[in-house]
C-alpha cells in the first residue's frame, strides 16, 4: 500500500514559493528593471515639467506685454505720436529677455520698431545680419496672419510647429488631463494673443534662438494694426540645458542608489536564507546525534528530550552511556549560539561516545577535564558548560555540574518533590553546610579540582560536585536552559511539578516537559531546553527514603 503523502500547510507553500521568489534571478533582475524605470520615469517627468515652466515664465511674460502694448498703443498710432510708442517700448524692453518690439497696420506695413541696443551690440560682434532682417519674411508673415485672418493663422500655427521632447511629454500629460477634467478657457485678455516659438529658418532648421508674442489692435472692433514683442532665448536656454545636466545628475546618482541597495539587500537576504538552511542543518544535526528517548539500563528508565528555539542555533546535546553496572548522564552546552556552537556540541559528544567505546574507566574529573581540552582540538574553540552523572546500581549518584543545570529528585508515588536545592551559586550553605546536608537528599560541594583557579581549560565555571541517593522508585530530573542569559530562568520546580502532574518519565512527556518549561518563561524563548529523568524501578524492598553519601 503506498504511503499517504503528507499534507503541507499554507504557511508551508508560502515560505517555500518567497524562498524561491527570494533566489530567483529573474524576479531579482525583473524587480530591479522595474524600480529602474519607476525611478527615471519620475526624476525625468520632474526635469521635463520644470524645463516648462521655465519656457512658460516667457511665453507668459510674452502674452502680457503683447496685450499691453495693443491696449496702450492705439491712440499713438491713431495720432501717430512716435514719442510715445518709443517710451511704451522702451519700458518692456527694460526687461532682460525682451529684444525687439514691431508695430505694423493691417497691410503689413511697417509703423514703428524698436532693437534692443545691448542685443544689437551683441550681432555685430558676431557678425550676425540685424534682427528685424534675420527674421524679416517670419515678422511680416506673422502680422498680415493675425491682422486679415487670426483664427486660420492660428491654426495652421498650431500644425506648423515642431515638438521637442518636453513640448511632447507636456502634451500628452495635458491630454490625459483633459479626458478627466477639460482645460479652462482663455482670458478674455489673451484669447487674440498667438505665442510664436519653435521656429524654422529659411532651411527648415529648428530655431530655438527667439520667440515672440503678436496680437491684433483693434479700435471700436476694427483691426488699425499688429503688435510683435520678440524674446531673446538664450538666458532660457541655459537654464534648460542645465535643467538637463541636473537632472540626468539625479537619475544617475538614484539609479545607482537604486542597483547598490537591491544588490546589497539581495547579497544579505541570500546570506540570510543561507544562514537560515544552516541553522535547519545544524539542528537537525544536532538532533539526529542525540540517543533515544527512552532507554532502559538495569532497573533504570533513562529518558531525554531536547528542545531547541526556534531561531538561534544553542549547541546544546545529551547522551546515556553504560560502563559495567554504572549509567552515565553528560549534557553539554556550548558558549554563544551559532554554527561554531553546534560544532563544539557534536565534537564533545563524539568525544565522549569514542571513550566508552574504548572502555575506558570512568573518572569523572578526568572525563570533564578530558571534554574540556576536547573543545581545543577543532578550530572552533569554544568552552563549554557540562553536567556528568553517575548513577551506581544501588541508587547512587555522583556528578559534576556547571550552574546552567539544574537538578530534582521527585517521589512520584508520594506526590511531592524532594526538597533538593539546585547548583546555581557558590554561596557557602550549598558547599559545607551542616543543616542543609542533614535535609536534602542531594549534597553540593564546591570541587577542589575543577572550580577555582585550576579550572579545566574548555569548562565554563563555576563546577559543583554533586552526591545523592536515588532510593527506588524515585526519579532523578536533570534541566538545563544553556549557559546565557535564560539560563538562572530556568525553575526546576516548574519542571518537577509538571512531572508530579504527569505521573511518569515516557519520552514524549519528557518532550512535552521541556516545551512546557518553555512556554511558562518567555526569557527562554531563545534558549534549547534539555530535560533528562532517571527512574529507578520500584521494589517491594525499595521504600526507603533517600540517605546522604
Amino acid at each position: 500500500m503506498a504511503k499517504a503523502k503528507k499534507k503541507r500547510s499554507p504557511s508551508a507553500w508560502r515560505d517555500q514559493l518567497a524562498d524561491r521568489l527570494a533566489r530567483s534571478s529573474h524576479v531579482f533582475l525583473l524587480t530591479l528593471i522595474a524600480l529602474l524605470g519607476i525611478e527615471v520615469l519620475v526624476d525625468w517627468n520632474q526635469t521635463l515639467v520644470e524645463i516648462n515652466v521655465l519656457r512658460d515664465q516667457v511665453r507668459l511674460k510674452g502674452m502680457n506685454y503683447a496685450g499691453l502694448l495693443a491696449r496702450s498703443a492705439v491712440e499713438p498710432i491713431l495720432s501717430s505720436d512716435r514719442a510715445m510708442l518709443t517710451r511704451l517700448a522702451t519700458g518692456i524692453l527694460d526687461d532682460e529677455d525682451a529684444i525687439y518690439i514691431r508695430i505694423t497696420d493691417p497691410s503689413g506695413r511697417l509703423i514703428f520698431e524698436q532693437l534692443d541696443a545691448d542685443f544689437a551690440a551683441i550681432e555685430a560682434r558676431c557678425g550676425l545680419q540685424p534682427f528685424p532682417r534675420r527674421y524679416e519674411h517670419f515678422l511680416a508673415r506673422d502680422a498680415q496672419g493675425v491682422t486679415q485672418d487670426f483664427a486660420g493663422f492660428r491654426e495652421r500655427l498650431a500644425h506648423s510647429r515642431y515638438r521637442d521632447l518636453p513640448q511632447i511629454w507636456s502634451d500628452f500629460l495635458n491630454r490625459i488631463a483633459a479626458r478627466f477634467s477639460p482645460p479652462p478657457p482663455l482670458p478674455a485678455s489673451r484669447a487674440h494673443i498667438l505665442y510664436q516659438d519653435r521656429l524654422r529658418d529659411a532651411k527648415r532648421q529648428r530655431d530655438e534662438a527667439t520667440t515672440w508674442a503678436i496680437t491684433p489692435i483693434h479700435h471700436e472692433g476694427e483691426p488699425v494694426g499688429a503688435v510683435l514683442v520678440a524674446f531673446d532665448m538664450a538666458r532660457t536656454n541655459r537654464a534648460v540645458r542645465n535643467k538637463y545636466i541636473k537632472g540626468l545628475a539625479i537619475i544617475l546618482f538614484f539609479v545607482g542608489l537604486i542597483v547598490f541597495q537591491n544588490v546589497t539587500g539581495r547579497r544579505d537576504k541570500l546570506r540570510l536564507l543561507d544562514l537560515e538552511g544552516r541553522y535547519a542543518r545544524a539542528k537537525q544535526a544536532l538532533k539526529s546525534a542525540l540517543p533515544a528517548a527512552r532507554a532502559e539500563v538495569g532497573d533504570l528508565v533513562i529518558s531525554g528530550a531536547l528542545a531547541q528555539a526556534r531561531g538561534c542555533v544553542d549547541g546544546m546535546v545529551w547522551d546515556v552511556a553504560q560502563v559495567d553496572s554504572r549509567s552515565y548522564i553528560l549534557i553539554v552546552d556550548p558558549d554563544g549560539d551559532g554554527i561554531d556552537a553546534a560544532a563544539i556540541g557534536l565534537h564533545v559528544l563524539s568525544c565522549f561516545r569514542r571513550r566508552r567505546e574504548s572502555a575506558t574507566a570512568v573518572d569523572l574529573l578526568a572525563e570533564v577535564t578530558a571534554l574540556g581540552a576536547a573543545t581545543r582540538e577543532i578550530p572552533l574553540t569554544r568552552p563549554i558548560g557540562i553536567a556528568l552523572l553517575e548513577i551506581c546500581e544501588d541508587g547512587r549518584i555522583d556528578g559534576l555540574c556547571s550552574r546552567f543545570a539544574g537538578l530534582r529528585i521527585l517521589d512520584l508515588p508520594a506526590g511531592s518533590p524532594t526538597a533538593v536545592p539546585q547548583p546555581l551559586t557558590q554561596e557557602p550553605m550549598f558547599e559545607d553546610d551542616a543543616a542543609f546536608a542533614s535535609s536534602s537528599g542531594i549534597r553540593q560541594e564546591a570541587d577542589p579540582e575543577p572550580t577555582g583557579p585550576r579550572l579545566p581549560s574548555g569548562l565554563l565555571g563555576p563546577v559543583f560536585r554533586v552526591r545523592a541517593e536515588l532510593a527506588p522508585g524515585q526519579t532523578l530530573i536533570c534541566a538545563a536552559a544553556g549557559t546565557g542569559a535564560g539560563a538562572g530562568s530556568l525553575d526546576l520546580d516548574v519542571v518537577a511539578r509538571y512531572f508530579l502532574r504527569s505521573r511518569g518519565a515516557a519520552g514524549l512527556q519528557i518532550e512535552d516537559a521541556a516545551t512546557w518549561v518553555r512556554g511558562r518563561h518567555s526569557s527562554l524563548a531563545e534558549r534549547d531546553i534539555i530535560v533528562v529523568s532517571a527512574t529507578r524501578r520500584a521494589t517491594e524492598a525499595g521504600s526507603q527514603k533517600p540517605g546522604l553519601s
